[in-house]
């Protein structure tokens, strides 16, 4: 099986009480493409991270851990149950995903906001 450009997003909640409004908010957004670099399968790893200054309504900005001229708005609408995640790069709207109801379901669609050449990533070699 060839691997090669597949996109993987792994979210994990910023809190596992069903009742807190933290509940619908990931800790970070970690989209991992496995992809060959120089060669050899590799992970390439985007991770951003969650300003909780940005706050407000239902929404929070994740930044590129490398660069902060790539980062990801996210929201969380509780009346409608609809996520969405759209993606900038220096304040130009790149891409949207959006998916109602299903956590696991709208992030991958996150996953499908490919990374934007020459965004800053970890690289991680995993042989082959």
């Amino acid at each position: 099986m060839d691997i090669s450009n597949t996109l993987l997003c792994i979210p994990n909640r910023l809190s596992e009480d069903k009742d807190s409004f933290l509940y619908h908010f990931p800790y970070n957004i970690l989209i991992v493409r496995i992809a060959l670099n120089q060669g050899k399968k590799s992970l390439y790893t985007f991770d951003y991270q969650g300003d909780p200054k940005t706050y407000t309504n239902w929404e929070m900005v994740y930044y590129n851990k490398h660069q902060r001229d790539y980062y990801l708005k996210y929201s969380y609408d509780p009346d409608t149950h609809r996520y969405k995640a759209s993606k900038y790069y220096q304040r130009k709207l790149i891409a949207i995903a959006s998916g109602k109801d299903s956590w696991e379901l709208f992030f991958q669609h996150v996953s499908l906001l490919n990374p934007v050449a020459g965004e800053p990533c970890t690289i991680t070699s995993i042989g082959g």
